[in-house]
């Protein structure tokens, strides 16, 4: 028997995603919820203004900032690199961090749980130099 696409009710107007998908066949059934990963990094990013669950501190000059490596590995490749190749801030909860400013490092990690930064004529030059650091090229 060919596969079948069932497709569930609209989600409720809270929830700006596609519908969620269901494909069956004889033997097994596949659910994707759309708005899962969609939702993530924002409960992520709340999570981390709360203090919670964050597993690294940033230092610049006289400056913390708390994260989380898994959101940072996924997002900045300067973070993958560190995080995934046993390099001995791996293991770290605090990270001396150097070649990169305060504000910069700040927005950049506000940018890894959210997908959004405030650049003016203020603040460009320092952010795309710390983004070029971070390795961030997209």
């Amino acid at each position: 028997m060919e596969n079948k696409i069932i497709r569930a009710l609209e989600p409720p107007p809270e929830i700006k995603c596609s519908r969620n998908v269901y494909e069956m066949n004889n033997d097994a059934m596949v659910f994707q919820q759309n708005d899962l990963f969609p939702a993530a990094f924002p409960c992520m990013e709340d999570i981390r203004r709360q203090g919670k669950l964050c597993d690294v501190v940033l230092k610049v000059d006289d400056q913390a900032f708390s994260a989380h490596k898994i959101v940072l590995a996924s997002t900045i490749p300067y973070f993958h690199a560190m995080f995934t190749n046993d390099m001995i801030e791996s293991r770290q909860n605090e990270i001396i961090m150097q070649g990169i400013e305060a504000n910069s490092l700040e927005a950049l990690i506000n940018f890894a749980y959210s997908g959004r930064i405030h650049l003016d004529k203020n603040n460009v030059q320092s952010i795309m130099i710390g983004a070029s650091f971070l390795q961030l090229n997209k």
